[in-house]
Parts: structure tokens; C-alpha cells; sequence
């Protein structure tokens, strides 16, 4: 615990010893045997002149000029240790036989008419200040700058430079030593004011203070949890440490080792931005029920960092809406598990990029619908698409109205079965074919059932009389025999 700071000396400077109003070594009177013939009055009046500290006795200048030495103050109650200040007006009484003071006078002149009292309740028209109260009777008992705001029967110790103790009426509590250093209890209310321009408190838990550095306000408080190890009077290893306003940039809490090493923080600074750290975690719980909203807003930037894992439990609807881009990078796997459906609207683009096996495992009907567009699938390099079908099922393609195409340029690229060894007909070429073989068929028949032999010996299309007929001159060569090489497939073999 800091050590308390002591009030400065009230001595009486050095100038004091050269003070006229001392008298020579022969002149002073000493308090026992002072005046041995007292005055008539047997009191007279006088003013301090030297106070005697230790001893608690006064030197006296009485008004018919001597001085006695060693003068003793009968005390006004037990406990009444005030020590009168010098130049104070005092009575001096020799009704006991040695001379005491036993009464305080009022300063012998005259209150300057610009005196401009501080009084000790801070309440405007109080005490002397309300009308009713101020007779004007003349003569004046109240010094120049003594409080004029108390009222009859009120009870109040008030210092030389202005600090009081008051019992006041209304069963109000006073401690002051200025209008922003005092504290005020009423006990009608049960209320405690304190006033402070600046504020310390000690306890053995730490201490708080309100400063003021050029205008800049702060409240600070530092403590700890073990008065053994941390505050006690030589220890001040403070683990709790809380700023407010200016040493705060604008609020701080903080809870850290006895050696300052950070385990909490809290801080808000003046643009509103608020930091929260713990060192050993955060769990956070709010409200009682599940109906309640809990909003959280930020009106700028979110950065969270998670440098261990991250687990995040919602048992109701989660809704949420990005009005920007989302982008998220996953390092290792990513599981999703939806217990029922899943619906996906894409306005626009939607691009997947697989690096390596990619499954899908639909357990009923797949549907998929092009509104427009074309629905291109590509596979680079040598693979196969390998579709596969276990069951009894059919493997159905309906244009409803397009066209089923299947585009390749290799040779015997398309197989209807399983090795298969034929290839398909083109039916076009195929056509020209047959319509070939069937024109001349027909007219080879027709050739045949009107042939007629003649006789040999005339003159006519045969050979002369006496020649041999081949039949390969009645059996043209076929033109169309070139048209069956077109008519092949080479794209499509089947069984």
C-alpha cells in the first residue's frame, strides 16, 4: 500500500523572530509569575503573539503593553487539541491565580464591505445569507472571509485557510476542505455526497484514483486477489488493472500475472472499436429463453481468428445473408451433413473445379433441367465416360422433339454391344445402292424375256456364220458394285 504523503510545517517562518512585538529578555513575563499584583479586572484582553507547539502554551501580548510568557489554554471540552494561531484575539483571566486563556475574541476591526465569505454548505441563501436572518445590528463578530451560510445551533470547526467539521442541522454531516473536496451526509435521505476534484481510495484490495492531467480526466483502479502477495504495502504487483477515460483511451480492464503478463483484456476506444482477449478462452452465454433475440451488428469490418479448433452449435433456424462475395478456402476435408433437403439458387454462374474423384450417391430420382442452353459434358485426355446400370432399370434419353446426336470422328468409335464385330449400314447409301441393283436387274430381266436367236448365215448384230456365241456378252458388268462401300458404317459396330 503507498505510504501517505504529511501535511507541509505550520511553523512560524524566521522572519517572526525579528517581529517588533517581541520584547527584550528583561521585559518578558513567565506565566507562573507573570504580573504578580493581576489587574483590577483580574481579566484583560491580548493577542498570540508565539505558540509553543510541544508544550501547547502562547506568548501574549496584553493590550496595556506587557507580554507573559508560557500562557496555558483552558480547554473548551476533553479531547479540544486546537492550537491557536498567532495574532487571534484572545481573554486572559487570573480568577485562578495564574494567568489562562479562557476565551477567543473577535479580530478588533472592521469587516471590509467587499468581503466575499466562503462558506462551508456550497447552498446559495443559506444561513446568514437569507434576509430573515441578517439583522444588521452594527457591530460585527465574524472576521473577514469566516463562513456566513450556518445557522443558530449549528455546530462547526472551522480551520485558519477554510477546512471545516460541521454537525448541522437537519441531522447533515460535514467534511471540508474546499467546495470540490468534502463529503456530505444527510441523514434524512440515508445519502452520502462526495465531492472530489481528485479522488484516492486505499483499501487492502488496491486503490482508485481520479486524475487530471491538463484537463485530461482519468479513473484508474488497481488491485489484486492476495493482499500477501499482492497488495501489501511493499508488494503492488497489481493482477487487476481498470482504466476509464484519458490513461484508458477511453476504457480498459485488464487482468494480468503479478509480473504484468497479460491473461484478459477489454478495451474500447474512442472511434467505438472494442477489443476482447483471453488468454485461457471465451465462452459466452446469453439469455433465459430461446425466443429471445440477441442481436450482434458491426458497422465495419469482422476479422476472427481461431488458432485452434472451431465448433459451432445453432437448434434453431440459421439464416444468413451475404449483400457482397463469399469466399472460403478449406485446407484439408469438408464434411456437410443435411438431415433433410437441400435447395441451391445460383442467379447466374456456377463453376466446380474437382482435382480428383468426385461421387455422388443419389438414393432416388436425379433430376436435372436446362431451360436454355446447351448441356455440355467434356472429358479430357483418354478416359471413358463409363455409365453403369445395376438392376433392371432402363437407360431412357428423350429429346421430346430434339435430337439424340453422338459426334466422333474415330473409327468404330460407337459400339451398341459388347465386342462387337459388324458394322452398321448407312440406309441412304445404302439406298442408292439397291435402287442401282434394282434398275439394272430389271433391265437385265427384261433383256432375258425378250431374247430370240437367229438363224446363222445372215447378216445382223452375231458373229457371222460359223462363230461361236460366249454368254458373258448377254451379262453387262455390273455399274452399281462400288455403291456397297458406301453404304458401310465406319463409326458404329454392333454384334
Amino acid at each position: 500500500m503507498p505510504r501517505l504523503s504529511m501535511r507541509p510545517s505550520l511553523a512560524p517562518p524566521r522572519a517572526l523572530q525579528n517581529n517588533p512585538l517581541l520584547p527584550t529578555n528583561g521585559s518578558i513575563q513567565r506565566g507562573e509569575g507573570a504580573l504578580a499584583t493581576p489587574p483590577v479586572q483580574r481579566c484583560e484582553r491580548g493577542f498570540v503573539v508565539s505558540v509553543d507547539a510541544n508544550s501547547h502554551v502562547y506568548r501574549v501580548k496584553l493590550n496595556t503593553g506587557p507580554i507573559l510568557d508560557g500562557v496555558p489554554r483552558i480547554k473548551a471540552f476533553p479531547g479540544d487539541m486546537a492550537l491557536l494561531q498567532i495574532g487571534q484575539p484572545v481573554r486572559v483571566d487570573w480568577s485562578l491565580g495564574a494567568p489562562y486563556i479562557d476565551g477567543l475574541l473577535p479580530l478588533e476591526t472592521a469587516r471590509p464591505a467587499n468581503d466575499q465569505p466562503e462558506g462551508i454548505t456550497d447552498v446559495s441563501g443559506h444561513g446568514g445569507q437569507d434576509p430573515v436572518l441578517d439583522r444588521n445590528m452594527g457591530r460585527t463578530g465574524r472576521a473577514a472571509g469566516e463562513p456566513n451560510d450556518i445557522l443558530p445551533g449549528d455546530q462547526a470547526f472551522i480551520g485558519p485557510d477554510g477546512a471545516a467539521v460541521g454537525a448541522l442541522q437537519g441531522r447533515v454531516a460535514l467534511l471540508r476542505g474546499s467546495n470540490l473536496a468534502k463529503i456530505v451526509a444527510h441523514g434524512a435521505t440515508d445519502q452520502v455526497d462526495i465531492f472530489a476534484g481528485l479522488l484516492r481510495l486505499i483499501t487492502w484490495m488496491g486503490e482508485s484514483r481520479y486524475t487530471n492531467d491538463e484537463g485530461k480526466t482519468s479513473f484508474t483502479w488497481k488491485g489484486g486477489a492476495d493482499q500477501l502477495t499482492q497488495t501489501g504495502p511493499d508488494e503492488e504487483k497489481y493482477t487487476i488493472h481498470f482504466d476509464a477515460g484519458h490513461s484508458g483511451n477511453l476504457l480498459r480492464l485488464e487482468v494480468t500475472t503479478p509480473d504484468g503478463q497479460p491473461l484478459f483484456r477489454f478495451h474500447v476506444d474512442p472511434s467505438g472499436r472494442c477489443e476482447l482477449f483471453a488468454r485461457g478462452g471465451l465462452n459466452q452465454h446469453s439469455g433465459s429463453d430461446s425466443s429471445q433475440l440477441h442481436p450482434l451488428r458491426f458497422f465495419g469490418q469482422r476479422v476472427v481468428e481461431v488458432e485452434g479448433t472451431d465448433s459451432e452449435r445453432i437448434a434453431g433456424e440459421a439464416t444468413r445473408t451475404f449483400q457482397a462475395g463469399l469466399s472460403s478456402s478449406v485446407s484439408t476435408n469438408r464434411n456437410a451433413i443435411v438431415g433433410q433437403d437441400e435447395n441451391l439458387t445460383i442467379n447466374r454462374n456456377r463453376n466446380v473445379q474437382v482435382g480428383g474423384l468426385e461421387n455422388h450417391v443419389v438414393h432416388g430420382p436425379l433430376n436435372q433441367t436446362i431451360t436454355s442452353g446447351n448441356y455440355n459434358l467434356e472429358i479430357q485426355g483418354t478416359n471413358d465416360f463409363h455409365a453403369t446400370q445395376i438392376g433392371s432399370g432402363n437407360f431412357i434419353f428423350e429429346p421430346l422433339g430434339g435430337k439424340f446426336r453422338i459426334k466422333t470422328s474415330l473409327p468404330d468409335a460407337v459400339e451398341l454391344t459388347d465386342n462387337p464385330t459388324s458394322h452398321s449400314v448407312k440406309y441412304e447409301e445404302l439406298q442408292v445402292a439397291l435402287d442401282a441393283l434394282k434398275q439394272d436387274y430389271n433391265s437385265f430381266k427384261q433383256t432375258v424375256k425378250t431374247h430370240t436367236h437367229i438363224l446363222v448365215g445372215t447378216a445382223g448384230p452375231f458373229p457371222v456364220a460359223g462363230t461361236a456365241i460366249l454368254s458373258t456378252q448377254l451379262i453387262p458388268t455390273l455399274p452399281f458394285m462400288g455403291l456397297w462401300d458406301a453404304a458401310k458404317s465406319l463409326i458404329v459396330k454392333l454384334a
